[in-house]
């Protein structure tokens, strides 16, 4: 008596599966997404140097430890202690979640496209490529423009490090409760707490834009606090310097023959140090509020408005009960939109004001 042979095709499917008589039903899904739960992008990452959980964490500390945070007391002078105190807290807080989100993004797209790792704008362009179809057209020009923000406010900000830093580890440990992303904002948002409330604290209704200004000169220690504070920006300048650089050399490098790699790296690296330089030297006394508005405008945008747009897109067929997501998102999105509209007018206020 021959048997007769059953094929179950999984593409595109979603039903039941007898099994033998007695109606056992499960439900098999789609290819694509039982892939994606079996691919894992931690273990096809192929590290030379792979970083430890703290090493990760001071890295990720490093980098979003910028100078800004030397203008922290100058803004609890402007909010009041009680407002600067809660403000700082929200947006440590507003912040650590967009990440958050981003990143758990990030890692679905590199299940979905069977990727070991995925950098902030490869990110974004496959998010929009899978999102809805109307936008998939959009998806190398939100990767365009993803690349050129991070170009313009590589040095205001650390988002455009976090995903170098997530690509160099082995092991799932920079998310979770006590991962390296909610320790690492936790310990930033205290120090921004304690320098903001103390700075102002100290000096009160004098505390100038930079709180280093308020030191006496006379005094050794406040010298030696300078001297530091110098140090500590000249070396982080060349960590937020990875970003750009890497992006970069990505567009290039195909053009150029690989005999003069070394050669062309050493002068792209140089050219863009002469180009910053130059861009201090000129703005002078407008450097703070070029900085400002800068900041203002793409980091609003990147580490605000993206993340929100990019997790509706991600969850475009599933938004929750009442499209909760959708208005989440939109909260945040419109958010982020004030403190760019807010922070650019204050920061083009404040150069008008100089020149006046």
């Amino acid at each position: 008596m021959s048997k007769k042979t059953k094929a179950i095709c999984l593409n595109n499917f979603s039903s039941t599966a007898t099994l033998a008589n007695n109606e056992v039903s499960v439900p098999l899904g789609s290819q694509d997404t039982l892939n994606e739960k079996d691919y894992d992008p931690y273990e096809h990452r192929n590290v030379l140097h792979p970083n430890t959980y703290f090493g990760a964490l001071v890295h990720l500390l490093k980098c979003s430890l910028g100078a800004g945070i030397l203008a922290i007391p100058r803004a609890f002078k402007a909010s009041g202690l009680a407002v600067g105190v809660i403000g700082t807290i929200f947006i440590g807080i507003l912040c650590t979640y967009t990440i958050h989100i981003l990143m758990v993004a990030s890692l679905k797209m590199c299940k979905l496209t069977k990727k070991p790792a995925l950098d902030f704008s490869e990110t974004i362009f496959e998010i929009v490529k899978h999102g809805p179809k109307g936008c998939r057209k959009y998806a190398r020009s939100a990767k365009i423009f993803v690349e050129s923000g991070l170009l313009l406010s590589y040095y205001v900000g650390g988002i455009g490090s976090i995903f170098p830093l997530e690509k160099t580890m082995i092991k799932p440990q920079f998310l979770g409760c006590f991962g390296v992303l909610n320790v690492t904002m936790t310990l930033i948002t205290i120090m921004y707490l304690c320098m903001g409330f103390f700075g102002y604290l100290a000096f009160g209704e004098v505390t100038e834009a930079t709180i280093t200004k308020n030191l006496p000169v006379e005094e050794v220690v406040a010298q030696v606090a300078k001297w530091c504070i110098s140090l500590a920006v000249f070396f982080t300048f060349m960590l937020m310097f990875y970003v750009p650089i890497d992006i970069t050399w990505r567009k290039i490098s195909g053009h150029i023959s690989e005999k003069r790699h070394n050669l062309s790296q050493f002068s792209l690296r140089t050219g863009i140090v002469i180009f910053a330089t130059c861009i201090a030297i000129f703005a002078g006394e407008h450097l703070g509020p070029l900085i400002e508005l800068v900041g203002a405008i793409f980091l609003s945008t990147l580490g605000l408005m993206v993340p929100a747009i990019m997790d509706t897109l991600i969850n475009w067929d599933n938004l929750g009960c009442f499209y909760w997501k959708f208005w989440k998102n939109l909260v945040i999105s419109i958010f982020g939109l004030f403190g760019a509209v807010a922070g650019s007018y204050y920061a083009i206020l404040s150069m008008v004001n100089e020149e006046s």
